[in-house]
């Protein structure tokens, strides 16, 4: 299969957790951390709230906080013209800054030397969520939204709250910041409490199948990608999968980080040469259905995530079709032995190598046909690496499938016909292995300093040239 039908399949074969935050612990700088990891429903994104506002189901307002950075990730509802906020107004469904959702927003604004008018960001937004408000696929939440930002009051209930802060003329000033965020562009999300029917639908959903949190309720995610289907343009062909559905020609960004703003499919340059003297115009180069192109994307973004290397704009990914571990690519021989000691249980004739000792003399080994096994004939690996030369474009450098026999093999040649004798501390001990080093300790070898006894090396970029280099070996 090409990479987009893997993605597709990737995506497919995990859609049942779109939508649920999960945590992913990574080392930082002050040690282990929880980062989120979610797998976006289709026409969905995320975004960095700093404020929470809670209703009741009536629409009545009841609180709202400041959000905390550790939990200021944010799922929510999008359309395809939302997602590029600055080259429009056009709103996002249901949460948004407080630009779009306050009708008083203008009467605590205080004006610069260029007068401003956001009274059309909150005309916008209303208008859009009343169509979801009023069609068939509303949501009791999407109600309760809905009748509260009516009354117009938001600004002036945070302002109660202690939310916002005014000066001495009762305006909102930009030095004021929520998160390093400007109060006057503070992103706002909704809670909705007792919103739910009755009954079974009340119990706790461990899924977050019923949740008074907008950005946690699947069913709030589902009734969006019904109603957001029922409105989508008329279809055409789809020239990756073939089929008939509503085409997309703005594509998502985010894809190596929540910063990222390169695309990896795009055709909005008209003057240059990007298709002219191939094609008439885009719609020749290239149609891609819109939720064809989203499920794609959302996989991507959170494979990458979950089990993605980046230095500098290099980002590598590497994954198995059934999504089973594989030996880390860039770890030394020592890691990958104790990663698979750590993955799978050993079988019994593995434990009792293990306590002759012969398992430490050949752990490499055992390691790698303990992978063979476990992964079955069928399996595949999939390698997809991406660069970018600008901050617009994102470039695949690679892309390469195997049989997971293959990568195996691959891996266990580099391994073994590479090996010396090597020296890591590990565990607060001095420790030797006969084997291969990690591509972080090769980049720091060849051009790292000395830094306090240790050899250190202080430029990404030069780790990424190195990965480039070795990854075809």
């Amino acid at each position: 299969m090409n990479w987009t039908n893997e993605l597709l399949d990737l995506y497919e074969r995990n859609q049942d957790i779109a939508g649920e935050v999960k945590y992913k612990t990574v080392k930082g700088k002050k040690g282990e951390e929880q980062t989120p990891l979610i797998l976006l429903p289709v026409f969905h994104t995320t975004v960095t709230a700093q404020i929470t506002v809670t209703l009741d189901a009536d629409g009545n307002f009841l609180g709202a906080e400041t959000v905390d950075k550790k939990d200021n990730l944010t799922l929510i509802p999008a359309t395809e013209k939302s997602l590029s906020h600055t080259a429009g107004t056009e709103p996002h469904p249901l949460c948004d800054n407080l630009k779009y959702l306050a009708g008083d927003y203008m009467a605590f604004y205080r004006q610069g030397k260029k007068p401003k008018d956001y009274s059309e960001n909150y005309r916008l937004y209303v208008e859009a969520l009343e169509k979801w408000h009023e069609s068939e696929y509303t949501h009791k939440k999407v109600d309760a939204v809905y009748v509260y930002v009516k009354k117009g009051t938001l600004i002036s209930d945070l302002v109660e709250q202690g939310i916002l802060k005014l000066d001495a003329e009762g305006k909102m000033t930009e030095e004021e910041k929520i998160q390093n965020i400007a109060q006057t562009d503070a992103f706002v999300r909704f809670k909705v409490e007792g919103s739910l029917a009755s009954g079974a639908d009340v119990m706790e959903d461990t899924s977050g199948q019923y949740r008074g949190e907008c950005w946690l309720d699947k069913t709030l995610q589902k009734a969006y990608i019904d109603y957001y289907s029922s409105i989508l343009p008329d279809k055409a062909l789809c020239y990756l999968t073939g089929k008939r559905e509503a085409v997309s020609y703005l594509q998502p960004k985010k894809i190596r980080n929540e910063g990222d703003g390169a695309k990896l499919i795009s055709a909005n340059d008209e003057a240059n040469y990007t298709f002219r003297g191939r094609f008439r115009d885009k719609t020749e180069a290239f149609a891609i259905g819109y939720e064809t192109s989203q499920k794609i994307h959302n996989a991507l973004k959170w494979i990458i995530r979950k089990q993605g290397y980046s230095w500098d704009g290099l980002c590598v990914v590497i994954w198995e079709s059934g999504m089973n571990p594989l030996p880390t690519w860039n770890a030394d021989t020592d890691a990958v032995v104790d990663e698979y000691q750590d993955q799978w249980d050993w079988d019994e004739d593995e434990l009792l190598e293990n306590e002759t000792g012969e398992v430490q003399a050949s752990g490499f080994r055992s390691a790698m046909r303990g992978y063979g096994k476990k992964l079955g004939d069928t399996s595949r690996v999939v390698l997809l690496a991406f660069d970018a030369a600008t901050t617009g474009r994102l470039a695949m450098t690679e892309n390469k499938t195997f049989d997971s026999s293959r990568f195996l093999e691959n891996l266990t040649y580099w391994h073994e016909t590479c090996e010396w004798q090597q020296v890591k501390y590990k565990e607060g001990h001095k420790y030797e292995y006969l084997g291969m080093a990690g591509v972080s300790d090769i980049a720091e070898a060849i051009y790292g300093t000395e830094q306090n006894g240790k050899l250190t090396l202080n430029n990404k970029r030069m780790y990424a040239q190195v990965c480039k280099r070795l990854l075809p070996c």
